[in-house]
C-alpha cells in the first residue's frame, strides 16, 4: 500500500497549456503565422554602394602565389604544430613509410624583397672576436743583427756544453 498517490495519474498532462491557449484566444487546430511564409532574418543590411572590382594583373597573381608557397612553407616546416590526431591502436605497415618533410628538403627559395620587414629572414654576420687587450708596441725593432748575434752566441754556448758533456761521458766510461 505504500506509495499510493504518487503516480503520473491520468488525465491531460499539458492542461495548463491548455488553460493559457484559451486566454489568448488560440483554439485548437489554430496555428499562428502559417499564412505567411516564413524567413530567416536578414543578417546584414543592403549595401548602399558596392566595392569596385579587383584589379588582376600579374603583380597581383604573383603575390598570391607567393602567399600560398609560404602558407605551404611554414606548414610543411618542422616548427608547424600539428593538432594530435587519436593514434589507432592498430598499426599499419604502410605508416612506418610514410614520407615526411623535413626543413631542409624543401626547396623554396623566397623573394625576400616581396615581404615585410617583420617576416624577413634577418641575417647577421658574427661579429669578429676582439683581443681583450692590444699589446704596446713602444717602439719598432728594425736592428735584427743584434738578434742574429745572439743566437750565434747561443749556438756557440750549446755546442761547448755538449763538447763537455761528452767529453765527461767518455771519462767517466
Amino acid at each position: 500500500m505504500a506509495f499510493r498517490g504518487r503516480g503520473r495519474g491520468r488525465g491531460k498532462s499539458n492542461s495548463s497549456i491548455n488553460v493559457i491557449s484559451e486566454a489568448l484566444g488560440i483554439g485548437r487546430g489554430d496555428i499562428v503565422g502559417l499564412s505567411a511564409p516564413i524567413e530567416p532574418p536578414r543578417t546584414f543590411p543592403p549595401l548602399l554602394r558596392k566595392p569596385p572590382p579587383l584589379t588582376e594583373s600579374s603583380h597581383h597573381h604573383y603575390l598570391i602565389a607567393l602567399k600560398q608557397e609560404f602558407r605551404n612553407y611554414m606548414r610543411d616546416s618542422p616548427y608547424h604544430i600539428r593538432p594530435e590526431t587519436a593514434k589507432s591502436k592498430i598499426e599499419r605497415y604502410s605508416d612506418r613509410f610514410k614520407h615526411f618533410h623535413t626543413h631542409t628538403e624543401l626547396d623554396w627559395i623566397p623573394n625576400w624583397d616581396m615581404f615585410p620587414a617583420e617576416l624577413r629572414m634577418k641575417t647577421s654576420k658574427a661579429a669578429k672576436s676582439k683581443p681583450e687587450f692590444k699589446p704596446r708596441m713602444v717602439g719598432k725593432r728594425t736592428d735584427h743583427a743584434r738578434d742574429k748575434e745572439l743566437l750565434k752566441k747561443l749556438d756557440k754556448h750549446a755546442r761547448s756544453e755538449k763538447e763537455v758533456s761528452d767529453s765527461e761521458s767518455v771519462d767517466g766510461a
